[in-house]
């Protein structure tokens, strides 16, 4: 018997805006013969229930050797920022930080972090404003 364990990754979204949705995804591709029959989301350690009436919801689906995660909030707050974790039936982990943002800030903080824009201050107001390069 062969245990070829599973790759796994989380991608989605980093920086949202308060309010905006959060949408990640945990992919765990089978090495080997052998797929996770199973995935877990947690938000700072600890386990997270789908509830759509809450706006929280957790889809799984099969793609070939991969199972797919999708982990969705239809209205993010602050309170949802925080280390979200995908754990196989493995034990394989993978992690990503979410951070909710406001105002003024959500503007900058999103755009720093996008190499397709760029930060000058307008020349009469001194306002930070983010201008395609």
């Amino acid at each position: 018997m062969c245990c070829g364990g599973a790759a796994i990754r989380v991608t989605g979204s980093e920086y949202v805006p308060r309010g905006s949705p959060i949408q990640l995804v945990c992919n765990a591709t089978a090495l080997g013969d052998h797929r996770p029959l199973d995935v877990d989301w947690y938000k700072d350690g600890r386990l997270i229930v789908s509830d759509a009436q809450s706006g929280l919801i957790v889809t799984k689906r099969t793609e070939r050797s991969t199972l797919v995660s999708v982990l969705a909030v239809r209205h993010s707050r602050m309170t949802d920022a925080g280390l979200y974790t995908c754990r196989s039936s493995d034990n394989d982990v993978a992690s990503v930080v979410v951070h909710v943002v406001t105002g003024q800030s959500a503007r900058l903080d999103i755009n720093r972090w996008s190499k397709d824009f760029d930060e000058r201050p307008h020349r009469r107001t001194g306002r930070f404003f983010a201008g395609k390069r």
